[in-house]
């Protein structure tokens, strides 16, 4: 996702917790105020894709995250409804947010 100055701003503005679904080690790194981090790939998963991606190309990649995700969709979409429910909010903002 790439963000205008604008938008950012406005991003920013969000109230409320935010969902980052980067890796543990992107995470880290940086992360916006109020979020936490329910992140879709592991650090080593991260690590397999990226090196899919640099020896392989775009494709590869997204299959070889396919092929992750299919062995945790169930488990990602419980940790996402459980966060919902502790919170007793009905909209979330789920981001992943890398500078290019």
């Amino acid at each position: 996702m790439n963000f205008k100055s604008n938008d950012l701003k406005e991003f920013r503005k969000t109230k409320g917790p935010l969902i980052d679904v980067r890796s543990p080690d992107e995470y880290y790194k940086g992360h916006m105020p109020n979020s936490i981090n329910i992140p879709i790939f592991n650090n080593e998963e991260r690590s397999i894709i990226g090196k899919k991606y640099k020896n392989f190309g775009r494709e590869i990649a997204v299959r070889e995250g396919f092929k992750i995700i299919e062995n945790k969709i169930e488990k990602l979409i419980q940790e996402f409804i459980l966060f919902k429910d502790e919170f007793l909010i009905s909209t979330r903002e789920i981001f992943k947010w890398r500078e290019y």
